[in-house]
């Protein structure tokens, strides 16, 4: 169903996403030409200082995000990916597990290293932490988002790993408004297909630097 979805509204996605497709140049698609998608060993992020794992946790009809990623040579690896949509905190008990529990542990060593969620769930946040989770909440600040893409721009390489498949549509889709009339690209981020994105940011929460006084196209990290 998923894959019926992409390919009845954006076919060029579905093409990238599922049969390996070059995706035609946007410059309004926030990241073009800073991610690759590359298989890469399971075992590469031993090379690594740490693993970094970021949840959104979605509202509505929006899907909840699970993302684990790594920096190996200024390059940040993103490797497993969870996401589902209306997911309880004690729903579909399996082994004694909530699905909200069984979530969480479907990514391996989820349990043994620090989880960032959004902040803006703390309810969410403290419950999970009560399952067993060393999860806590991601600073946010006016233009974090921005900061965030401009820290992901900042890395030498984004790869991503064939399996992440929400990640890749994600990364291929992610844009800035353009304007109706010139087509002209504005320093305005839709607030659409970010939800691997918004978790992979929060993962990075104490990387990601404010940015205060430095204008918003140069935070947008453009020219």
């Amino acid at each position: 169903a998923e894959i019926q979805h992409l390919m009845e509204v954006d076919y060029a996605a579905y093409e990238h996403v599922y049969l390996g497709h070059a995706k035609q140049i946007d410059d309004s698609v926030i990241f073009n030409g800073h991610y690759r998608v590359e298989m890469f060993s399971d075992e590469l992020w031993l090379k690594a200082e740490r693993l970094l794992y970021g949840t959104d946790f979605g509202f509505a009809k929006d899907p909840a995000t699970f993302i684990r990623s790594f920096i190996h040579e200024q390059t940040l690896y993103i490797e497993y990916e969870r996401h589902g949509k209306g997911i309880e905190f004690h729903g579909n008990i399996v082994g004694g597990k909530g699905e909200l529990e069984q979530f969480y542990d479907s990514i391996i060593e989820s349990r043994r290293w620090p989880i960032k969620g959004d902040g803006s769930r703390p309810e969410t946040i403290s419950f999970i932490r009560g399952l067993g989770f060393n999860i806590s909440a991601a600073e946010k600040w006016q233009g974090s988002v921005e900061d965030g893409i401009t820290h992901l721009k900042g890395f030498k390489e984004i790869v991503i790993h064939p399996r992440c498949k929400m990640v890749i549509q994600e990364f291929g889709l992610y844009s800035y408004k353009r304007d109706r009339v010139t087509q002209e690209v504005l320093p305005l981020i839709i607030d659409k297909h970010n939800h691997t994105i918004d978790a992979i940011r929060y993962s990075l929460d104490g990387y990601i630097q404010r940015r205060g006084a430095v204008g918003l196209w140069a935070r947008l990290g453009k020219s």
